[in-house]
């Protein structure tokens, strides 16, 4: 049996009647309404779930880009990478052993790592 290529709800008569004359009044069509409609009751649906299910206590955070999370945390890792390298070596030891893939030739930017790390470690 062949996949419908669309899907087509039933929507009772006078349903369509009120949709009709809405999409009408407001110059969309009725596919542009009723998407806006079912957008709306998800956002609110899904904002009643978020303050019902969203512990008090917790931080609320929106960063994208070289502040995102994800970012942070690999930032995080190549500084204790680069901490665990300088306590047994110098950075330009350092660099030659990691092929300059942890960082670039910059005896600075090792530094700055191992300082990361260390206020890192300083918070537990």
């Amino acid at each position: 049996m062949p996949h419908p290529r669309s899907y087509q709800p039933e929507l009772h008569p006078h349903l369509i009647k009120g949709l009709h004359h809405e999409a009408k009044l407001r110059g969309v069509p009725m596919t542009v309404l009723l998407r806006s409609i079912v957008t709306q009751a998800l956002v609110a649906k899904f904002e009643a779930w978020i303050e019902k299910n969203l512990p008090a206590d917790v931080e609320i955070r929106e960063k994208r880009g070289s502040g995102s999370h994800a970012t942070q945390v690999r930032k995080d890792l190549k500084a204790l990478g680069a901490y665990r390298l300088l306590e047994v070596m110098d950075w330009d030891d350092a660099y030659i052993e990691t092929e300059g893939k942890l960082f670039r030739s910059n005896r600075q930017t090792w530094i700055d790592a191992k300082k990361r790390a260390q206020a890192m470690i300083g918070e537990f």
